[in-house]
């Protein structure tokens, strides 16, 4: 009676336990939803602020030199760019998604599919927040530095030049469209470069992960995905912006830095534990080749000049496989010497 009482209270306390599991895995799941979705519209809402504010503010000062050679540069318009704002969406999130995705599942066959749904979601919520980031932290900056860009005097259209060195604001302008004329003083930083470059860091440092860029097969392939591609498209994009009258070089200097460090700071909240600077460096210490003869010269010297005790039972890579030293002294050996 009591071994049958026992095996029920036994089977009624793994059910509880069933439950209980199930009911907090329940749970989890649910906190894990709900705060990946505040995450998101966390995000998100810093993302349309930095879009607002650098598109609808204002800048803190609209004044020019008329005389300034460096101002001087013909305006082009951002559909003439190499890279307008649709192209720099594709370049910038798209492409890296795609890029980021094909690795993700194709190339990670060791773990689970929920594991790899799991490491791009976060990849992606990597993604968002390096560019959230540094996009509103450029669109503040810009706004508040309000330096001009070099086609500020092409944009304005002059009604007449100053003889003096005087500044003239833009009620000297012909230019009647204000987002062109506030737009022309929001040269510091570049947003093209940042937003590149945090894409980039991100999408460059996963891929050193995921891909393992660290075991040295297949380096070469490796490095061009995961270094040399992603600086080439942020480099190209980054510096056209100077050639079409956009930027200056610090301009793209403090954007490419803003970007680099938003990319770093997400990534590495997103993936604490996933580094991808772990290098084993002893993969490169210098390693010499030897004849396959070379390792067993021991067996051809003759014993008299070996160290006393020494057991010549070595294998060809170099290891002992009997460490043990006969330490009793051998009075033929000695008198060899």
């Amino acid at each position: 009676m009591a071994v049958v009482l026992g095996e029920h209270l036994n089977t009624l306390f793994e059910k509880i336990v069933t439950r209980v599991s199930k009911t907090t895995h329940s749970k989890t799941t649910f906190s894990t939803v709900l705060s990946y979705l505040v995450t998101w519209t966390i995000y998100f809402i810093i993302l349309i602020c930095g879009l607002l504010y650098g598109r609808i503010g204002v800048p803190r000062r609209t004044e020019f030199d008329p005389l300034d050679r460096k101002l001087i540069f013909p305006y082009v318009l951002e559909s003439d760019t190499f890279a307008p704002l649709w192209q720099l969406v594709i370049w910038a999130i798209l492409i890296p998604l795609i890029m980021m995705a094909i690795f993700t599942f194709m190339l990670t066959q060791s773990i689970s599919v929920k594991s790899r749904l799991i490491l791009f979601h976060r990849l992606m919520v990597a993604l968002m927040c390096a560019i959230s980031l540094e996009l509103f932290v450029v669109s503040s900056i810009k706004n508040v530095a309000s330096v001009a860009r070099p086609d500020i005097i092409s944009r304005c259209e002059l009604k007449s030049l100053q003889d003096s060195r005087s500044t003239v604001g833009l009620s000297f302008c012909n230019q009647h469209d204000e987002q062109i004329l506030y737009e022309g003083f929001r040269s510091f930083p570049s947003g093209h470069s940042s937003i590149v470059f945090a894409s980039s860091t991100v999408q460059s440092l996963y891929s050193m992960a995921v891909l393992n860029l660290n075991d040295h097969n297949g380096f070469a392939w490796k490095f061009i995905f995961c270094i040399l591609y992603p600086l080439t498209i942020a480099l190209v994009i980054s510096f056209s912006r100077v050639s079409e009258n956009r930027h200056r070089v610090s301009d793209v200097l403090a954007g490419s830095i803003i970007g680099i460090i938003s990319g770093i700071s997400a990534y590495t909240f997103y993936f604490p534990g996933f580094h991808a600077f772990k290098f084993n460096w002893s993969r490169f210490r210098l390693q010499r080749s030897f004849p396959e003869n070379a390792l067993n010269i021991e067996n051809q010297l003759p014993a008299s000049l070996l160290p006393i005790g020494y057991n010549r039972n070595m294998d060809t890579s170099g290891q002992f496989n009997n460490l043990q030293r006969d330490i009793r002294v051998d009075d033929r050996r000695l008198h060899s010497y």
